[in-house]
């Protein structure tokens, strides 16, 4: 059986929204409906969303990080649904915060960033920016190119411990104390030097993480260069 792409069946933009939280997830889809976007679909396991991506595609994505024992985490999902050729856009919904935790959503493909607890009305703004397209997106391409060719990242002025850094989190090490054992650093080392990161790419909230997505192209040249 081909794919399916959902957009192309309803006038509104589909939207896949998991999370193993079901109140949550309810209460959630509840607002997006109340706000406009009445094709949202609740999920609240890895299994369904894997199910569901064999026939159908979103246009956006919104993925709790944390979805309980015995299953694949958010940061996975993102990566392998990108890994399998998904081009719409994905939010991460999450009550983890943590700089490590939104470098690795990043690397893994997110495009922005949520963290539960904040105002609705935020996670609206996202939504429907996401869904209007790339913003500013030739400051984006213009980003872009400069990374590429070196000045972004002599302009950010990241130092070798930062490139071995943001390596070992391209790797997909779960947790920080795994980064920080294979650095020869502490956790509160990393931690500090994560911060640090996360200031040089001049991200003033969760949410702004499209000065990241290069940084996987890079940084998966640097990878594939040590394993061979």
């Amino acid at each position: 059986m081909g794919v399916r792409h959902a957009a192309k069946l309803a006038p509104e933009p589909v939207i896949w929204f998991v999370d193993d939280y079901k109140k949550i997830l309810k209460r959630s889809v509840d607002f997006l409906n109340r706000k406009g976007f009445t094709s949202v679909v609740p999920m609240f396991s890895a299994a369904q969303v894997f199910e569901r991506f064999k026939t159908e595609r979103p246009d956006l994505l919104i993925q709790d990080i944390g979805l309980g024992d015995n299953q694949p985490d958010g940061i996975h999902i993102v990566r392998r649904l990108r890994g399998e050729g998904f081009g719409g856009r994905i939010l991460m919904f999450t009550g983890d915060g943590i700089p490590n935790t939104v470098l690795r959503a990043a690397l893994a493909g997110a495009d922005d960033y949520f963290v539960k607890g904040n105002n609705l009305d935020v996670l609206i703004a996202q939504v429907k920016r996401l869904l209007d397209g790339p913003q500013n997106a030739a400051d984006d391409l213009d980003r872009h190119d400069a990374f590429r060719e070196g000045a972004y990242v002599r302009s950010l002025g990241f130092s070798e411990w930062d490139l071995d850094l943001l390596t070992e989190i391209c790797r997909g090490l779960p947790k920080l104390v795994d980064v920080a054992e294979r650095l020869g650093r502490s956790p509160q080392q990393v931690n500090k030097a994560i911060s640090r990161i996360y200031k040089k790419l001049d991200l003033e909230h969760y949410g702004q993480l499209t000065h990241l997505l290069a940084i996987l192209e890079m940084f998966s040249r640097r990878v594939t260069d040590d394993w061979e």
